[in-house]
């Protein structure tokens, strides 16, 4: 009898652990005041495997589902760490609150949050359904010139800029490399050059010094310290005109 009590007390022991560790899981939501500013947090704890994970969402800051390095409940003592960040919070659990400190740049700030039940934003029931989502697709019956990857893929080309006299039409173009070189398009017999090479020093601006030339402005190695260039359409005659140190 005594061994059968001492098993039953073993497993309520095991359960209510369980159950103290599962009361973390969830989001909780907290103000930090920072030199007179609010700045609304809310951690976001789930269970897998074992393991707590979190996630750290700043509203305020357009940031959400930041990911962390490590999440630990010992007893009712919640740890979360950020190293990206440089972010500790240390808080001690109870019920529906935790109270701590957030330390984060040789700073230590209190810090307290409130279990709640996140909801999604707005009002859930505009979103169509899928049934009016397949009616709306049936519609589409048309071949058309331009698919839908078309309409949300990344422009291939940018920054278009008409000659001063409406002849020319300069861009932007990127490459399988990366390079966003500079073209020009005439657009009374549509023949394009490049007349602006991107190689390791980035264009960092372009425009028109008149209808027979371009300038641009590129650095030497991230030096910030910009150079003028002026370069005909075809790309020929490449001249700097600012060839000098500290310009």
């Amino acid at each position: 009898m005594k061994h059968k009590s001492v098993g039953l007390l073993s497993i309520f022991l095991i359960t209510l652990f369980s159950m103290q560790a599962q009361e973390i899981t969830g989001s909780w939501k907290g103000t930090l005041q920072v030199q007179g500013t609010e700045l609304p947090l809310t951690i976001n704890v789930s269970k897998t495997d074992g393991q707590f994970i979190s996630t750290l969402d700043s509203p305020a800051q357009g940031q959400t589902g930041i990911a962390t390095d490590e999440t630990t409940l010992e007893e009712n003592v919640f740890t979360m760490k950020a190293a990206k960040l440089g972010l500790k919070y240390v808080a001690t659990v109870e019920g529906e609150t935790m109270s701590g400190t957030l330390y984060q740049g040789g700073m230590e700030l209190p810090l307290d949050f409130e279990k709640f039940e996140k909801t999604l934003p707005g009002d859930p029931s505009l979103p169509s359904t899928n049934e009016e989502l397949k009616a709306l697709a049936d519609w589409d019956k048309g071949n058309y010139k331009y698919s839908v990857e078309d309409f949300f893929a990344k422009p291939k080309a940018r920054t278009f800029r008409f000659s001063p006299d409406g002849k020319y039409l300069s861009y932007r173009e990127k490459d399988e490399n990366g390079k966003n070189h500079i073209y020009v398009k005439n657009l009374e017999n549509d023949k394009v050059s490049r007349a602006i090479e991107e190689t390791e020093e980035l264009i960092r601006g372009y425009g028109w010094a008149n209808n027979e030339r371009l300038v641009f402005v590129k650095d030497k190695g991230g030096d910030e310290n910009y150079h003028l260039f002026a370069v005909n359409l075809d790309g020929s005659d490449l001249k700097e005109l600012t060839p000098f140190d500290g310009v």
